[in-house]
């Protein structure tokens, strides 16, 4: 009676759930998909966090930078000046007008060169909007 039994192969049978292989894959790539999700948004965060203290780290030298501006235009102002000048025994007075010398900026130097230089080329055009093809 022993013999007519079959044996059953145990490394066959299945105990556990069955799930398909594209199904598997779907749901780990819905899994990654979602803790990127998660990752980038978490980045976007913490930038917005240091983008924020940042702009209040720029809005306070900007603060600084006034006051300090302030205060340096105070101290060169000509009652400052002749206070100081005073409060260190230096005897100055302002220069006469013809003892002072008056430089141009390079800047208008070259402004002024190039505004000559338009007026003495009678070959200048003038430039419009046109076609390419004209």
């Amino acid at each position: 009676m022993a013999s007519n039994r079959k044996r059953r192969n145990r490394k066959k049978r299945v105990d556990g759930f069955v799930v398909s292989k594209n199904f598997a894959g779907v749901l780990v790539f819905l899994s990654v998909a979602a803790l990127s999700y998660l990752w980038l948004c978490s980045r976007c965060d913490e930038f917005g966090r240091d983008i924020k203290k940042l702009e209040g780290e720029q809005v306070q030298l900007e603060n600084k930078f006034l006051n300090e501006e302030y205060k340096w235009m105070g101290m060169k102002s000509p009652k400052n000046l002749e206070e100081t000048l005073l409060q260190y025994g230096i005897k100055m007075t302002w220069p006469r007008r013809d003892q002072v010398i008056w430089l141009a900026d390079a800047h208008d130097q070259i402004e002024m060169n190039l505004s000559s230089d338009r007026e003495s080329d009678p070959r200048m055009a003038q430039v419009g909007r046109g076609s390419r093809y004209d």
